[in-house]
């Protein structure tokens, strides 16, 4: 009676250490699972942000400098600020001796 007892005790040992093998296998492969596909949908919003949008992109037709930004870079390469350009703006004399510097062919070579 004891060897039988023995045994059932052996075979439901083995059984549960075979289910929770199973059930700690599947877990892993589900988990697994869950980080491939949370990667793959970051990939994927990656590539679309980036191939889609990309940074300063326009739409057709749109100029690429604006004419503040052709300002700003002329602004930066006379060494003046906003309030100096605002002043010599204010005289007629003073703004046209200023743009036709920046207009000469001297000022770009």
């Amino acid at each position: 009676m004891t060897v039988v007892v023995g045994a059932v005790v052996v075979v439901v040992v083995v059984v549960v250490v075979v289910v929770v093998v199973v059930v700690v296998v599947v877990v892993v492969v589900v988990v697994l699972v869950v980080v491939v596909v949370v990667v793959v949908v970051v990939v994927v919003v990656i590539v679309v942000v980036v191939v889609l949008n990309p940074q300063g992109a326009r739409k057709k037709g749109r100029p690429q400098s604006t004419s503040r930004r052709s300002v700003e870079s002329e602004r930066v390469e006379s060494w003046k600020t906003w309030n100096e350009l605002s002043r010599l703006a204010q005289d007629r004399c003073e703004w046209r001796k200023f743009v036709g510097t920046l207009c000469s062919q001297d000022y770009y070579e």
